[in-house]
Parts: structure tokens; sequence; C-alpha cells
């Protein structure tokens, strides 16, 4: 179970560079890559702790063209 009023990813949202966790939000049709803090987990969601405010709109597809960058339609 969750702490109240944090805000959780699915595990597939997340990834890692040198043990540190980042994620993709969608800024103004580019994709920005934006390392977070996760506190707990579970087998589907992560804690984010830091680093994403729930008005941030998060790449939640998975692309190996996903870049810092990159540009990205909104669905």
């Amino acid at each position: 179970h969750h702490a109240e009023g944090v805000l959780t990813l699915p595990v597939d949202c997340v990834r890692f560079e040198d043990n540190r966790a980042y994620i993709y939000l969608e800024k103004e049709g580019f994709a920005q890559k934006t390392f977070v803090t996760l506190g707990m987990t579970d087998e589907a969601v992560y804690e984010i702790t830091s680093g994403l405010t729930a008005a941030d709109r998060v790449i939640s597809t998975w692309h190996p063209n996903l870049t810092d960058g990159a540009a990205v339609a909104v669905q």
C-alpha cells in the first residue's frame, strides 16, 4: 500500500541510468528526460517522491527512439 498523496507510476514508465531512476515527460511536444526519486514500490508501481508533479504529463509508452528532446505526439 502507498502513502496518501504520493504520486505513483507503473514500473514500465521508469528507466534507470547508473542506478538513478528517470522518466520522460512531455513538454510542449518534446520528450524531457527527468530524474526522479523513488519511494516504496511493489510489482506494479513505484512511488515517486521527488521530480514529478501531478500536472506533469508522463510518457508511458516506451519506444527505442525515445530520447531527451525527441518530438512526441500526444494521444
